[in-house]
């Protein structure tokens, strides 16, 4: 079991590591500063208004929700469908009290532009960007063959490990 402590919101996150991670960690990169992504989330990401933070792979989507500029969840989703995934961020803004309209929703990872899943986000989020590589950071031609949101969330978190 392992805390990391979330100092601007005052969190303890509290999680399980299972121990052969653990053990590979703590010998096998035991300089490497290790935190969990929701201990991260909340110190990359600092708006003022409502936004929605989401970090798409092929099957699940972990987003955060701040509103009026507080944080109100961090949480992993699974979806098979791109209907799916706008059902998930659709429920998070209405268990919350967010409204769609006015709440800026930020795609980063694993999603293209000319998809169904963008489609099916689009449809009920009028107001969606893709996630910019951060300036803090020089970067790789290979890496810049690719849309900056493919990467974009791995390198702002790691702006917060330090």
């Amino acid at each position: 079991v392992r805390n990391d402590f979330v100092p601007n919101y005052n969190l303890h996150n509290i999680y399980r590591v299972p121990k052969q991670v653990d053990w590979a960690i703590a010998n096998l990169v035991s300089n490497a500063a290790h935190y969990h992504l929701y201990s991260l989330l909340p110190k990359a990401i600092k708006p003022d208004d409502n936004y929605l933070y989401c970090i798409f792979s092929t099957t699940q989507i972990a987003l955060q929700l701040i509103k009026e500029g507080r944080l109100q969840v961090i949480q992993i989703f699974e979806y098979k469908e791109p209907a799916d995934a706008a059902y998930h961020l659709l429920n998070v803004c209405e268990r919350f009290e967010v409204d769609v309209n006015e709440t800026l929703v930020q795609l980063n990872g694993m999603v293209d532009e000319r998809s169904n899943l963008f489609e099916q986000l689009y449809k009920y989020f009028p107001h969606v960007q893709f996630g910019s590589l951060t300036d803090a950071f020089t970067y790789e031609e290979e890496i810049k063959e690719f849309p900056a949101h493919y990467f974009s969330h791995l390198f702002h978190l790691a702006t917060c490990v330090s």
